[in-house]
């Protein structure tokens, strides 16, 4: 009776302090993780720290950006090479401004366009970086600073791509169709609102169409009434999704501006 109490004591003895130890080294691993997790969030807030700082201006870093793009990419980070590639690509020369928008990168900001065109090339690239382009106000101002203008004047200079692109009718039905919409009840939300349901041939936009508009667009002789109808709920959603971005005061001088210094003409509007 004694020899089995002993052992039963042994055994329990032996359970009890293996138990033991299993528990410390159990309670030890999860100290370990914690020390670990503790470790990698202060990493990790440092970095969330960091990129806010960057955020914060609007812009990455030039040498800390290129090294994350193909070199075939970079031309992004010099402006006159960038607005040399956009202004060759939209081939002025030999398309209306109408056929050169509608066939376009920046015609085509969905999803479903990289199934057809790759990332990896500089259309399909520009296609994303104009997609999740900063177009605040301030951002705008500062993209298109003076520097910038002068190298897109520079552009068309030396030709009369503005002119037989009809560039400029597309430009000056713009600025008719801001300026007879801030001149009418309805505002640049309602219009959002309207194309951001779906209804992207409203009547409700179709009955605010101004003669003014039509008389603009007529000097496109390649435009016939549907053509000329559709370039202005066009140019409606234009300035529906300026109003929504709030920056489409900048845009209409920026487009005004441009109009009056490659045309040289001034213009003069019910908005001054």
């Amino acid at each position: 009776m004694k020899k089995a109490f002993t052992i039963l004591a042994s055994i329990n003895l032996f359970v009890s302090c293996n138990s033991t130890t299993e528990l410390e080294k159990e309670l030890q691993e999860q100290k370990n993780v914690q020390k670990s997790l503790i470790a990698e969030n202060v990493t990790l807030k440092k970095h969330i720290d960091s990129l806010k700082e960057e955020v914060s201006s609007n812009y990455i870093d030039k040498s800390y950006a290129t090294t994350f793009i193909n070199k075939e990419m970079r031309f992004i980070f010099d402006k006159k090479k960038l607005f040399e590639y956009l202004f060759k690509y939209t081939d002025l020369g030999n398309l209306s401004a109408f056929s050169s928008y509608n066939q376009s990168m920046f015609n085509r900001y969905g999803s479903d366009y990289y199934k057809n065109h790759s990332i990896n090339s500089n259309e399909g690239y520009l296609t994303y970086v104009f997609g999740f382009f900063d177009r605040s106000p301030e951002n705008i101002n500062r993209f298109f600073n003076k520097e910038s203008l002068e190298i897109i004047y520079s552009l068309f200079e030396k030709n009369d791509y503005y002119e037989r692109s009809k560039l400029n009718v597309k430009a000056l039905t713009l600025l008719q169709v801001y300026v007879d919409i801030q001149n009418s009840e309805m505002s640049l939300m309602d219009i959002y609102y309207i194309f951001d349901n779906g209804d992207y041939h409203d009547e409700v936009i179709e009955n605010h169409f101004t003669e003014a508009q039509f008389a603009i667009l007529q000097r496109d002789e390649d435009l016939d009434e549907d053509r000329i109808k559709w370039a202005l709920y066009d140019a409606y959603s234009f300035w529906g999704r300026r109003g929504s971005e709030g920056n489409a005061d900048v845009v209409y001088e920026l487009i005004k501006d441009f109009h009056e210094i490659v045309a040289k003409e001034n213009i003069e509007s019910d908005n001054e």
